[in-house]
């Protein structure tokens, strides 16, 4: 029972931490919106409302009233798809990308502030054991055990 309680204190964990802004703006967004805003400018070129549904793993609607609100707010435009008269592309507007890289450097200076405090040995353990949490989730989505519980 050790592990599930360590599991459920773990999500527990990481669930309230998601809730901590990086700054008092972040009010001003939800998770869902910085999520659409992070999506676009990781991939660096437009992309359809079902690509980023699928990309961020939420329905189409939640997609749909995010990019609603993100586009009223300036932060993304649609466009037209050359290839595709009947769909739409979504990208960072320039507020929409300088909004991104200003919230990402505040969030690189809250870490290091907050590693910082936690101390060299403790951050190179945190670092240590979340990297190894990553390998094996990575083996365990290529495993056939995963694979099998995948088409059940």
């Amino acid at each position: 029972m050790y592990f599930r309680e360590a599991a459920e204190k773990l999500l527990r964990l990481l669930a309230e931490s998601q809730k901590k802004p990086v700054h008092q703006n972040a009010r001003d967004f939800s998770v869902g919106e910085m999520g659409v805003l992070r999506c676009l400018c990781l991939k660096e070129e437009p992309m359809s409302a079902g690509e980023l549904s699928r990309a961020m793993a939420i329905g189409s609607g939640g997609v749909a009233n995010l990019l609603n609100v993100l586009e009223k707010k300036g932060y993304v435009q649609r466009t037209m798809n050359p290839d595709d008269r009947r769909s739409v592309r979504v990208s960072l507007s320039a507020s929409g990308r300088e909004l991104v890289e200003c919230k990402g450097e505040e969030a690189m200076r809250m870490t290091v502030g907050l590693l910082t405090r936690l101390g060299r040995e403790d951050t190179e353990q945190l670092v240590r054991i979340y990297q190894k949490m990553l390998d094996i989730y990575e083996n365990y989505l290529r495993s056939s055990d995963w694979q099998e519980g995948k088409k059940a």
